[in-house]
């Protein structure tokens, strides 16, 4: 993966994806994340706490996934070369990661110089348009845990100002 600067200030991420897949925190530990991050007072300490031990099985999943994913990439990266499956490459804002840009090349020297165009195509017209862009989703699809932290506490802080 290589770091490129759009026109616009933006940080990309570039390259071959590496990974067999890419594992995610399951839904429910990054709501329940987002919960336990909202409690600060002494007494809801306690409730985090709980939510913190209720995560321990998601987490726990979570990071046997990664094990399985770590295991799984030496062969599949083996299979793609044995059988002549297409080599993905992605592009990704810094910023926002789920906005994943992806495309597909024969070989891993097609794939290099796909990279190498979307890079220069982010530098030249802040996004790399020979690769699909990404399916966006609804807004009642959005998950709040996914939003930066400070769209998150802003209308708390505002409230909290004002009374």
């Amino acid at each position: 993966m290589q770091n490129v600067t759009s026109h616009d200030g933006r940080t990309w991420r570039v390259g071959r994806r590496r990974l067999a897949w890419q594992p995610r925190m399951p839904r429910w530990v990054r709501k329940l994340w987002w919960v336990a991050d909202g409690l600060s007072d002494p007494i809801t300490g306690l409730l985090a706490l709980l939510a913190v031990l209720a995560m321990l099985p998601g987490l726990l999943w979570y990071g046997l996934n990664w094990l399985a994913c770590l295991l799984a990439t030496p062969l599949a990266w083996l299979g793609r070369v044995a059988f002549g499956r297409p080599v993905p490459v992605v592009a990704y804002p810094e910023d926002t990661k789920q906005t994943e840009y992806w495309g597909a090349a024969d070989g891993i020297a097609a794939a290099d110089e796909l990279a190498r165009e979307a890079i220069g195509e982010i530098r030249d017209r802040g996004l790399p348009l020979s690769l699909t862009a990404p399916a966006v989703p609804a807004a009642s699809e959005q998950d709040p845990s996914e939003q930066p932290v400070l769209d998150r506490i802003t209308p708390r802080l505002q409230r909290d100002s004002k009374g």
